[in-house]
């Protein structure tokens, strides 16, 4: 057991310090990247339905972040390995195809937005008619729908822009952790950040531009982000550095690469695409209505703003993808199978270790959540009646992120057997597994949940976080099978048995060629 468990931790100090400065800059960026959607939310808070209006469009700001992620997944394995292994003009090629495929998806979903704003934007901002809601309920439901549907329209029109600026800046920072320069990627966050809050400050307050001005807010902040990190590259004279003119001139063998860990781009793009399916089977167990959490709220107001307050919390998510390329793929690029296995499991117990830290801080924040009165207000009608309990809602929330915090832990830990897999070529059955729970399982399981459970009990209808509680324990399937394959696999051992193949092959090449002494 305690031989287990040291391996499992970085072996001297100086691993220790290692891994602690590669993983501080990767999670402040990516937590001050999150933080961003925070403000925004934070912000709006004062307009009216401007919240809503928010979680509508940026759902599919999510949905979009998922193709970036699956990209990025899939890329980071071949990118890491050709640039540790001092090929460089091949994981320019990788880069190149990386941020092209981006803004592949990022126009796509952009010209669907502008062009039928409306249907886009109902697939997530929902009315509300149960039987179970007062006349007085839904009245306010249809007005609020309106409101927050001309709020989302101001508000896409402009976010879009974000979306495609977004594609670049996403891949200018994953490749830039991959490969060690994390620090710059958490500096350009703290700028990114910053210029958020100052315009929105401006453009909502001084200028009162409402949503649009969050939405301009946004614009600016990942321009910034654009700027920093293409002057970093040159400057620096990274050797990924390409001109942009020329980002269509990629290599088949980059495209057959990246294409070769179709999987990893597949389970990712389309997880985040479950986790959004699964709100609706949420707010179809907890509709706007007095038998349900509080008075007039519901599920879906209770995940966007747990939403936005967890994702500052989990970005280990994030650092996992570059930190697997950092620590394996760069050892297996140079040929040192040993070290990269050694690596691998020290990696896993780090990075769960900061999860464990990461999750009491979200546990110590979330315990203020009910007295953050900025972050929602309550509804009345006009002889004082109340329709939306904002302290329900704001409970809710922080005990919403409570299990949030408990679960963790335990993503991170396949989700690193699972990247480290993936880093050695061997994530194809591990994305499999992760697809087939994250989707049929898991969908299936929540749905049983929200249409056959809780109808059925007026205590899991007061009490959201534990019908939450309940479909979180599916990821119990998901862990117990990365981890059995993880085991049983013995990925280090295929790795140095496709080595030896490939110098008994390279050998015999040079035999026939007479290249030999």
């Amino acid at each position: 057991m305690k031989t287990q468990l040291l391996k499992h931790l970085p072996s001297t100090k100086e691993k220790w310090k290692f891994y602690f400065k590669l993983f501080y800059p990767m999670i402040l960026g990516s937590s001050l990247f999150a933080l961003n959607g925070f403000v925004d939310n934070f912000m709006v808070g004062h307009i009216a339905q401007g919240t809503a209006a928010l979680s509508a469009v940026n759902s599919w700001t999510g949905i979009i972040i998922g193709f970036y992620v699956g990209i990025s997944a899939s890329g980071s394995i071949s990118m890491a390995k050709y640039y540790f292994a001092g090929d460089y003009e091949k994981a320019r090629d990788v880069f190149r195809f990386r941020m092209l495929f981006s803004l592949f998806f990022a126009l796509f979903f952009t010209i669907l937005m502008l062009s039928i704003p409306e249907m886009m934007i109902s697939v997530f901002l929902k009315k509300h008619t149960g039987l179970s809601m007062t006349q007085e309920q839904i009245f306010l439901d249809q007005e609020n729908y309106s409101i927050a549907l001309d709020n989302a329209k101001s508000y896409a029109r402009i976010i879009t822009i974000q979306w495609i600026l977004m594609a670049i800046s996403y891949n200018l920072g994953n490749p830039l952790r991959e490969i060690g320069h994390g620090k710059v990627t958490m500096i350009w966050g703290v700028g990114t950040l910053s210029a958020n809050i100052i315009l929105n400050s401006t453009l909502m307050y001084g200028f009162h531009l409402g949503v649009s001005g969050a939405a301009w807010a946004s614009v600016a902040g990942r321009i910034v982000a654009i700027i920093w990190g293409t002057s970093y590259i040159i400057l620096k004279k990274i050797q990924i550095r390409f001109n942009f003119l020329t980002i269509y001139k990629i290599k088949k063998q980059a495209i057959k690469d990246f294409f070769r860990n179709w999987f990893m781009f597949a389970s990712f793009s389309t997880t985040i695409i479950f986790i959004i399916l699964r709100n609706y089977f949420y707010d179809a167990g907890y509709t706007v209505s007095s038998n349900t959490i509080g008075q007039g709220v519901g599920a879906m107001s209770v995940l966007a703003l747990t939403g936005a307050i967890g994702n500052v919390f989990t970005t280990t998510f994030s650092s996992l993808a570059s930190m697997s390329a950092n620590v394996v793929g760069s050892e297996l690029g140079k040929g040192n199978i040993k070290q990269a296995k050694i690596n691998a499991f020290e990696l896993k117990g780090f990075v769960t270790l900061m999860s464990i830290f990461m999750s009491i801080l979200l546990i110590i924040f979330a315990s203020f959540i009910p007295f953050m009165d900025f972050l929602s207000k309550s509804q009345y009608t006009k002889d004082g009646k109340l329709l939306f309990d904002s302290h329900a809602q704001l409970s809710s929330v922080r005990n919403s992120t409570y299990v949030i915090a408990i679960f963790y832990p335990s993503w991170i830990w396949f989700s690193a057997s699972y990247r480290i897999a993936a880093s050695a070529d061997k994530g194809k059955w591990f994305a499999f597994i992760d697809w087939f729970t994250s989707g049929p399982i898991q969908l299936a399981w929540v749905a049983i949940i929200m249409l056959g459970i809780v109808p059925n009990s007026e205590f899991l209808q007061e009490n959201f976080w534990l019908s939450y509680s309940i479909f979180f324990l599916s990821d119990l399937i998901k862990l117990i099978g990365i981890e059995i394959l993880f085991s049983k696999l013995k990925w280090d051992k295929t790795i140095s048995k496709e080595k030896l193949a490939e110098e008994k092959v390279i050998g015999e090449d040079e035999i026939r060629s007479g290249n030999h002494i």
